[in-house]
């Protein structure tokens, strides 16, 4: 791991620290400017900002400022895309439809605790197959045009598209989810595991913390099968619980981790069924990227 992305390793997991204090006082310049570089890269910046809040150490005002203007923008954009969220979870759980909350929706507010701090392109929600037909009789009734005139379901396809009406934030129905060799989908099982939350006001539900870290995993695995390079695609900092059961995922941690473009993983231990997340990685939780 090079200096500039160790420097924003440390910025977005700052704890506190003594030693992370003063490593992150003593940066020059010219490394705070690579650092706004690859959070920009890697669609981190406004979580960089929340972050270096609390640090007491602030970097250079010319930094500082374009952190805190992506924070911003990045902010009102979400705000945007929340209340679209909340309108068509409404609209579905007027209908009795069940709908699993993905990905950034889910993750932004309930693992980052803040909806302005994640960045997100689109809406990804979970429906079960039967209900795909009044899923998409309820969107388009609403105004939401359809970005596949062609809707036709194979084994290659696992989501529709829709444009939402006023806003144009695209919303994906997926029916089953993405998977890979060894992380394949217990659609049936992930129902039966996933757990009622309120997303956006709205009730809800979503992702057993087990399948959440799988799924998280398969994604970034499905979608980036070399890992070679930094990614452009957004990165995810999961904050694993001490003393959290998981399930056996040997090198799910080294897929993730050089997927956000380190080029060592955050950790690369096997962790057993049951066991707990304390300690795997010598702290209390550990982080990875997806």
């Amino acid at each position: 791991m090079d200096q500039c992305a160790s420097l924003l390793m440390t910025g977005l997991g700052y704890a506190g620290t003594a030693a992370q204090k003063s490593r992150l006082a003593s940066a020059s310049a010219e490394d705070w400017r690579c650092v706004l570089d690859l959070a920009r890269r890697q669609n981190v910046s406004a979580f960089l900002y929340h972050r270096l809040q609390a640090t007491g150490v602030l970097p250079p005002a010319a930094v500082r400022d374009e952190l805190k203007k992506d924070y911003l923008i990045l902010s009102m954009r979400n705000a945007r895309l929340y209340s679209a969220l909340s309108g068509v979870l409404e609209l579905l759980h007027r209908l009795r439809i069940d709908v699993i909350a993905l990905k950034g929706v889910y993750l932004a507010q309930v693992v980052y605790g803040n909806v302005g701090i994640r960045s997100m392109n689109d809406i990804d929600l979970l429906v079960k197959k039967e209900d795909l037909p009044r899923v998409e009789k309820a969107l388009t009734e609403s105004g939401a045009v359809s970005d596949n005139p062609n809707r036709v379901i194979t084994e290659e396809t696992h989501h529709f598209g829709y444009k939402l009406p006023g806003s144009g934030i695209r919303v994906e129905i997926h029916w089953t989810l993405l998977s890979v060799k060894g992380m394949e989908n217990d659609i049936a099982g992930l129902w039966k595991r996933s757990q009622p939350a309120v997303i956006a006001g709205v009730s809800a539900r979503t992702l057993s913390p087990e399948d959440l870290l799988l799924h998280l995993c398969a994604h970034t695995a499905a979608r980036r099968p070399s890992v070679s390079g930094p990614s452009a695609r957004p990165c995810t900092c999961v904050r694993i619980r001490p003393r959290t059961p998981m399930p056996c995922m040997s090198g799910c941690f080294a897929i993730s981790a050089n997927s956000c473009g380190m080029r060592r993983p955050v950790c690369t231990g096997r962790i057993s069924p049951g066991a707990p997340v304390h300690g795997v990685c010598g702290g209390p939780f550990t982080w990875f990227c997806a």
